[in-house]
């Protein structure tokens, strides 16, 4: 019953599943390419800012930035990504490639509520940061700016009150985050053949986020990690989780997590399994470029976020 050939599907033909690293209530299992690596025809956007030929500015508009590239390469600039400064830190809404020398517009969510500086340029530490995958999972969802701030009002809750944005809320667990870092910092060495992960909070598969190279999955590995701890971290506070997850952390439930994108319907980079959103895909026409799953949309899991 699984749907025709994608660019999607085809990417994931023949991927193998590591052996699963576990630390506190995370779970990662590395996902394997045995194919030859291709190279890499983007660059990042912690690169590019850092070598000063990306600029990111404001519009006026809140839930739209301006992005300049001069560098040699299209930029690749993922869902979640945090752009601090400007008159409030965003959070980029969808996978994009900027082109070359085009002044080009990309869609945020606001993720520093009462933020309201004079800034009209993001700083260079932007996209040092991931949303937590709680958070990727309501922008995925269409629930609009409301409900993205309702979830991380409720991460602020849980630093008791001290945090103001997305990037402070990382800064509150920061001892946390860094023993979890600590422990899995050379994943990408044992596993060199790693081109992405599937994400397990205590029981439950929560995301699987695959990329085109194994050079793209490890620039964005450390990042990766932070997201996946914190969204951890934020998991073992909710009360309310069922106890019989639909994708339990097994291999049969990771192996049934990423067939889903087999089962998936895509447009406009948005991938749908019986009019339920699972996903989103960013390819090219012959390849894949970065794909996100998720397990719990569209499900009967307790929504811990608003």
């Amino acid at each position: 019953a699984a749907t025709a050939d994608t660019v999607v599907t085809s990417s994931l033909v023949g991927l193998e599943i590591g052996p699963p690293e576990a630390y506190g209530n995370l779970t990662l299992y590395p996902v394997l390419s045995r194919q030859e690596e291709k190279t890499a025809e983007w660059t990042t956007l912690p690169l590019s800012l850092a070598s000063g030929t990306l600029e990111v500015n404001e519009t006026g508009a809140p839930f739209e930035i301006r992005v300049i590239n001069r560098g040699t390469l299209p930029v690749l600039l993922i869902e979640g990504e945090i752009l601090v400064g400007g008159s409030f830190a965003r959070m980029v809404a969808e996978d994009f490639l900027v082109p070359r020398n085009e002044p080009t517009l990309v869609r945020v969510y606001c993720v520093e509520p009462g933020s309201l500086r004079k800034e009209e340029t993001f700083a260079v530490e932007s996209g040092h940061y991931f949303g937590p995958y709680g958070l990727r999972k309501v922008a995925l969802e269409g629930g609009g700016q409301g409900a993205a701030w309702a979830h991380l009002a409720r991460q602020i809750e849980w630093t008791g009150g001290k945090a103001r944005s997305q990037a402070e809320v990382y800064r509150q667990f920061s001892a946390q985050l860094y023993s979890y870092r600590t422990h899995f910092s050379d994943l990408p060495d044992r596993y060199p053949d790693a081109v992405g992960l599937v994400v397990c909070t205590g029981e439950t598969v929560e995301a699987v986020e695959l990329f085109a190279t194994r050079g793209l999955f490890v620039a964005y590995f450390e990042r990766l990690l932070n997201s996946a701890a914190l969204e951890a971290l934020l998991r073992a506070r909710d009360q309310n989780r069922p106890s019989a997850p639909r994708f339990p952390n097994s291999l049969t439930g990771v192996r049934q997590s990423l067939e889903l994108a087999f089962f998936a319907e895509g447009k406009d980079g948005l991938l749908q399994r019986q009019d339920r959103m699972i996903g989103r895909a960013l390819v090219t026409p012959d390849r894949l470029v970065h794909l996100l799953l998720f397990t719990g949309l569209g499900s009967e899991e307790s929504d811990w976020r608003v």
